[in-house]
């Protein structure tokens, strides 16, 4: 086996190289930054950590140099329960996500109330958005043009997308690969950036 693939398939070395950090002392004042700024990393379902609002996780994103994986889910759906039962517990899947990708959950179930002053207008349809759900469901349908769960993107911090969104597959090996071209694409997008840098 090649020492620089993990048993996922990911280029570890190259993702090491381009999120290592040049001194230690940014990272402690990276950690301290994200704590006084941003709500703590969470537990998601199945032993993943992450968030649950797709600012913090972009933020999050530039400041640690990741990509991130969006997962649109919905708890009345039964695709979601059976990706979630399979997908999302397998050991590896979850090894790669919390490894390698800032992970955010957009539930468009949610019924929490936003704020009076966070309200607004859909450009999609014009309806008033007042709940979180509204929100994940609207953010899915005007940035991705999918309103089906589940559904998954992998994107930067920039909203450029990294791979083919995937929706329902219970192939583990499938939405392995979907997770490793993604980063992959991450990789050479950073390692160019850098050689543009240094020319």
């Amino acid at each position: 086996m090649n020492p620089n693939v993990s048993s996922a398939g990911m280029v570890t070395n190259s993702f090491n190289n381009i999120n290592k950090p040049q001194n230690p002392e940014n990272t402690k004042i990276e950690n301290n930054v994200c704590q006084n700024l941003f709500p703590q990393k969470i537990f998601l379902q199945n032993g993943l950590e992450g968030y649950y609002n797709i600012k913090d996780a972009k933020k999050i994103a530039k400041m640690q140099n990741k990509p991130i994986f969006i997962r649109f889910t919905n708890i009345r759906s039964k695709n979601c329960k059976k990706m979630n039962a399979k997908i999302c517990k397998d050991i590896r899947v979850l090894e790669v996500l919390n490894k390698y990708y800032v992970v955010v959950v957009l539930c468009v179930s949610n019924k929490e109330k936003l704020s009076k002053k966070e309200w607004y207008n859909s450009k999609y349809d014009g309806k008033l958005i007042r709940s979180v759900g509204q929100q994940n469901a609207d953010y899915q349908i005007t940035q991705y043009f999918n309103n089906i769960q589940p559904f998954h993107v992998l994107t930067d911090a920039n909203d450029t997308l990294l791979a083919p969104p995937k929706g329902f597959d219970l192939d583990v090996n499938n939405f392995i690969s979907f997770l490793e071209n993604g980063a992959k694409t991450f990789i050479k997008a950073n390692i160019k950036v850098l050689e543009e840098v240094l020319e």
